[in-house]
């Protein structure tokens, strides 16, 4: 229920400045969008190809997670179970877990072994939807914790799983950068040892 508290507490806030509703709104709302952002950065990584897979495997598996956990923790949003008007327009499907922050957290875990710049950056953008997301009152503080959380792990096993297609991704890999589709910046296409 502490967080619970929380989320009505960082809710409590609205209404006073108007154009911190109104930036609340938006990254409540369009600030998941830097995921193309970030996936047009990690197409010039050197192991972006990789980490891309591990992305999209990472979300699906993320995903499927939440609608398990959905199912089976069935949760009213915020602003259904205590009777306001949220900031943004919302269904009223279950609240737990977050599927923005499943998504932010298989991009944070995908790229974590080899773009640690990139998976920071979805860091911080999944930092500021969350605390978007619980002030403009359709989730509480614990399911965009578990969100990013079950996103995270989704992410990192996908990358790790992924480590037993390496060498058909790395002929792959090569094969889009010899047809220059994908320009690597950062160097050629990874040849480390398995992680």
């Amino acid at each position: 229920m502490v967080l619970a508290d929380l989320g009505l507490s960082i809710h409590g806030l609205t209404g006073h400045s108007v154009a911190v509703d109104d930036m609340m709104r938006v990254l409540a709302q369009y600030l998941i969008y830097a995921v193309v952002v970030i996936l047009a950065a990690l197409w010039f990584h050197r192991d972006g190809f990789r980490a891309g897979l591990a992305f999209a495997g990472g979300t699906l598996l993320a995903l499927g997670i939440g609608v398990v956990l959905g199912s089976l923790w069935l949760e009213q949003r915020p602003f259904v179970a205590d009777h306001f008007a949220p900031l943004i327009s919302h269904g009223v499907d279950g609240s737990f877990p977050s599927d923005h922050l499943l998504v932010l957290g298989a991009l944070t875990g995908a790229c974590w072994s080899r773009a640690r710049t990139l998976a920071l950056l979805a860091s911080g953008v999944a930092i500021l939807v969350a605390v978007g997301r619980v002030f403009v009152g359709v989730h509480y503080p614990i399911d965009v914790v578990a969100g990013f959380t079950i996103g995270t792990v989704s992410g990192l096993t996908a990358w790790w799983t992924s480590h037993y297609a390496q060498s058909l991704l790395d002929r792959l890999d090569r094969g889009v950068a010899r047809l220059r589709v994908r320009p690597i910046l950062f160097g050629a296409v990874s040849r480390s040892k398995p992680d």
